[in-house]
């Protein structure tokens, strides 16, 4: 699995179905939250290894630690969002929550971007592609803008913008 993701062809993939699949962020979130955890573990090992105190080598690792946490908040909000569109059985409904997801899951990907190229999970033709899709994502989704900060609960008067009037 993780050899079939960092395949020439798999890196390089920019057609629309594969993009938009919840199989490519999935796996992607997946790769960089254990790729995290099996480098920080390695540093944290080596440091301590190397007479380094547990809290020093904590200490040291927290920068890694922090992204660690934050690869894994991400990773499971994608797992729970595509779990939760599954239940969803009206159809216009999970049109828009698909695109929403995918608007999350690329735009996390696009962050992070320069974890993935030096990884070598992914190659600059297809990072391209999906700042391309984020776009059109965006186009797509602004029609839904007001229905979506409605469903958010957010208050009327924190609604500043011209574009939800």
């Amino acid at each position: 699995h993780k050899v079939a993701e960092q395949n020439s062809i798999t890196k390089r993939r920019t057609e629309k179905k594969h993009l938009l699949s919840a199989d490519f962020p999935l796996k992607a979130f997946h790769f960089r939250r254990e790729n995290l955890l099996y480098s920080l573990s390695q540093r944290l090992r080596g440091n301590i290894k190397n007479g380094m105190s547990s809290y020093d080598a904590v200490l040291k690792c927290q920068t890694h630690m922090i992204e660690l946490a934050e690869a894994f908040v991400e990773d499971i909000t994608l797992q729970k969002f595509v779990e939760k569109i599954a239940e969803v059985e009206e159809v216009n409904l999970k049109k828009v929550l698909k695109k929403l997801c995918s608007l999350y899951a690329l735009s996390t990907i696009e962050k992070h971007k320069g974890w993935y190229l030096e990884a070598n999970y992914l190659e600059g033709v297809k990072t391209k592609a999906i700042r391309r899709e984020i776009d059109t994502l965006c186009a797509d989704l602004r029609w839904e803008a007001g229905a979506l900060v409605e469903a958010f609960g957010i208050p009327e008067e924190l609604i500043g913008a011209q574009i939800l009037q």
